[in-house]
């Protein structure tokens, strides 16, 4: 099975990583760095992580195969965010679900984790902003320039 991961992560120093790997491999990548002094600790993450036969290892192909599957992951983010409309326990993290209604061959789990109870009472909002911008996102993600051998 390949292992499909679309993460994203906001640092303490404001700072934003974006990305999506294929078996561990960088295929899309984005970081938007926000801090004049910087502090690399994670206020939260939000990874959705698919489990999948077959899929080419190819950034655009990868995009693609998400792009695909947007009514589904839009779908499965906003009712889990709706699940913690009200937020998270920090103290139960990180949460794995599992997407429903996913075709028959393919798995897909969100997890998130946050580290401080004021980011876990927006939980909720993180997950709904990632639904919503879930095409967008994903066309302007720049591909990973594979390294010269």
């Amino acid at each position: 099975m390949r292992k499909l991961t679309f993460y994203q992560q906001k640092r303490r120093d404001g700072g934003t990583r974006t990305g999506v790997t294929l078996d561990d491999a960088p295929m899309l990548h984005q970081f938007e760095d926000r801090a004049d002094e910087a502090d690399p600790a994670l206020l939260w993450y939000v990874d959705l992580r698919c489990e999948l036969k077959h899929l080419e290892e190819d950034a655009e192909a990868v995009r693609q195969w998400l792009l695909d599957q947007t009514a589904l992951v839009q779908s499965g983010f906003r009712k889990l965010a709706h699940e913690l409309s009200s937020g998270m326990d920090v103290d139960v993290c990180p949460i794995q679900w599992k997407v429903p209604g996913t075709p028959r061959g393919i798995r897909m789990t969100i997890v998130c984790s946050v580290t401080q109870r004021l980011e876990a009472r927006d939980i909720g909002t993180v997950l709904r902003t990632i639904a919503d911008g879930w095409e967008s996102c994903l066309k302007n993600l720049p591909s990973v320039q594979p390294a010269l051998q």
